[in-house]
């Protein structure tokens, strides 16, 4: 029947669920105590019982549970419980007893000797059959099936080999080592005996500039030393020097002159001959020399550094070359006559342009080289000398 509208209804009984019991409980149980614990009760909703208020409350039924007789696997892991052996424990491997396949295998048990004769006796190819292919991982196998043993056993032999080579050639230290050392101790000593001789050569070295070796002009027969002393004339030392040498003829001898123990400089000796100062500026190195020709002829023979002005200085010294030089380049019968008043003119001798004084008082000179100036008296002086500056020259 319908309700009218406006009425109320009323509600009926709340309904009730009806327990249903689990088909197949299975025990809870714990993994460390080893203790059963009962499953939780199961609910069913029914709407039949729900629908009817007289129904009597649900009833909570325990779950069946299983005999103690037959604990399953997981009761016997976490339980504590012991499960019974079964037929497959024969079938499995024992683990402490080693397989001999796998121990020969190894290298720790040798090879049966009948796997060996039967390694040799390999029948040989059918005639007619195509060659086999031989590789060295087959030959490394049929080596090891004639030695009888296995790639380990073979690997540690080599190993051994090495070590015991190691041992024998080298008893102490590598012998690279050894010569890399040699090395550098020899290279360390010639450093240092580097290092002692140029030490040695500062040291004994002597202090100051050392002057340079003296070297003649040209090449004398002979040389001579005359001491100069401060209040003697130089011309007249270097006449009687001239008179008392003895020499054979055309031979030339070189007369050095010492003052205060060492030896006069070019510019010293042609300032005492009077020269003009350009000439003197301009003397680089200076010879005074004899010359064994119709007695003993003097020479002087300057080496300059400009010739224009040497030959302009000579030019003007000629008005008094003849007191300046004086006793040494005087004639053999002058005696005791004073020098004239000289006079020069031009000439030409072997190709040198020379200027010569008159034939009582003979003074000549010329410039053989730009660099060079000879002095002298006569000709044939002057001719020996260019011979000797030519073979001097040419060395």
């Amino acid at each position: 029947m319908t309700a009218m509208e406006g009425e109320e209804t009323t509600p009926g009984p709340a309904s009730e669920p009806t327990p249903v019991p689990d088909p197949a409980p299975q025990p809870d149980a714990s993994p460390f105590l080893g203790k059963t614990i009962a499953p939780k009760p199961t609910v069913a909703l029914n709407s039949d019982a729900a629908s009817s208020p007289d129904s009597p409350p649900p009833q909570i039924s325990p779950a069946p549970s299983r005999p103690p007789s037959a604990p399953n696997a997981k009761d016997a892991l976490f339980g504590g419980n012991i499960v019974e052996e079964t037929s497959t424990r024969s079938r499995l491997p024992d683990i402490n007893r080693p397989d001999p396949r796998t121990l020969r295998e190894s290298g720790l048990v040798p090879r049966a000797p009948q796997a060996a004769k039967a390694a040799k006796n390999v029948p040989p190819a059918a005639p007619g059959s195509p060659p086999r292919l031989r590789t060295y991982a087959a030959d490394m196998l049929a080596e090891i099936r004639k030695r009888g043993e296995t790639l380990s056993t073979i690997v540690g032999a080599e190993q051994n080999k090495k070590l015991t080579d190691q041992t024998e050639t080298r008893p102490g230290a590598d012998p690279k080592e050894i010569q890399r050392f040699v090395m550098l101790a020899g290279a360390g000593i010639l450093v240092l005996a580097g290092v002692a001789i140029v030490g040695a050569v500062f040291l004994f070295m002597p202090k100051g500039d050392a002057p340079p070796p003296y070297t003649p002009l040209l090449s004398p027969n002979a040389s001579t030393e005359v001491t100069v002393a401060p209040e003697s004339e130089l011309a007249s030392l270097l006449a009687a020097e001239r008179k008392s040498t003895q020499m054979s003829l055309g031979s030339v001898s070189e007369v050095r002159l010492l003052k205060d123990g060492a030896f006069m400089s070019a510019e010293e000796v042609l300032a005492i001959f009077g020269a003009p100062p350009v000439l003197v500026r301009n003397a680089d190195s200076l010879m005074i020399g004899l010359h064994a020709y119709d007695r003993n002829q003097p020479f002087i023979l300057v080496k300059i550094s400009a010739y224009d002005l040497a030959f302009q200085a000579m030019l003007e010294w000629e008005k008094t070359i003849g007191e300046g030089l004086g006793a040494f380049f005087a004639p053999h019968d002058s005696g005791s006559a004073a020098v004239p008043a000289l006079s020069f003119t031009d000439a030409v001798y072997a190709n040198v342009d020379v200027r010569e004084s008159q034939p009582n008082w003979r003074v000549l000179y010329a410039f053989p080289q730009r660099d060079l100036l000879v002095i002298t008296t006569n000709q044939s002086t002057l001719r020996e000398v260019l011979i000797r500056l030519s073979l001097s020259a040419g060395r």
